[in-house]
């Protein structure tokens, strides 16, 4: 058989898999002599790392990549502990629609973090990148992340993957671009080099408020799409 590039192949023998019903979604549990029994905590004592039957729940996302044949393998889908709900009850698949928001805006975006958690409608905090934005806004732009230029670009952006979205889950209907890049200092990004997103939301409150109509914020730009058309009754 060819590997198809998508999957993770199979369990490795002695190993099983279970794709295990969460709330977040389906999540990769795994059982196998190679998992460590416990996590070594830094006061000297330990925890299991396994459930009373021995699954590993390791917070992955997971599905098989041909439902009629399990010998295809599996394929991973994001981290189930960065999921969130909106306001609405429904779950936004982060990894997913983050990754789809960071391509539609490149070569503006550097890193996209997507707000919030209990808002109405998700909203994402894009760090830019400077010199795209000057090139779109134009050389005499005074803010180039103010211009209509950028904005426009952003919301073509937007609207494209609004249309492909399917649900409010997956639609992105505004965007704060931020004036400064992710801080280590203050945990924006990990030792492992990727952003934070629990920690930016939180240091980048202001811009996050802006998008729901609280005061503008001055280290961000806050891009909208228009608002849909309500139903008529």
């Amino acid at each position: 058989r060819r590997t198809d590039p998508r999957g993770i192949g199979i369990p490795a023998p002695g190993a099983a898999v279970r794709l295990a019903a969460t709330q977040a979604g389906t999540e990769l549990w795994v059982r196998s002599p190679a998992v460590a029994p416990a996590y070594r905590l830094p006061d000297g004592t330990s925890r299991p790392v396994a459930d009373a039957r021995g699954w590993f729940h390791t917070g992955d996302a997971g599905r098989m990549l041909d439902p009629d044949d399990p010998a295809a393998g599996l394929v991973l889908g994001g981290r189930l502990v960065e999921n969130f709900k909106l306001a609405t009850g429904t779950w936004v698949p982060a990894a997913k629609v983050r990754a789809a928001v960071l391509d539609a805006l490149r070569p503006l975006a550097r890193h996209v973090v997507l707000a919030a958690p209990n808002a109405p409608y998700l909203s994402a905090l894009v760090f830019v990148d400077p010199a795209t934005a000057r090139a779109l806004a134009g050389p005499d732009a005074p803010d180039p992340l103010a211009s209509e230029a950028v904005a426009a670009f952003v919301r073509r952006a937007l609207d494209r993957l609004a249309g492909a979205a399917g649900g409010s889950s997956r639609t992105v209907r505004a965007a704060a671009l931020l004036r400064t890049p992710p801080d280590p200092a203050a945990g924006e990004i990990t030792d492992k080099g990727y952003v934070n997103a629990a920690r930016v939301r939180g240091q980048r409150r202001a811009a996050v408020e802006a998008i729901y109509g609280g005061a503008p914020c001055p280290d961000a730009a806050v891009v909208r799409l228009p608002a849909p058309p309500q139903s008529s009754t």
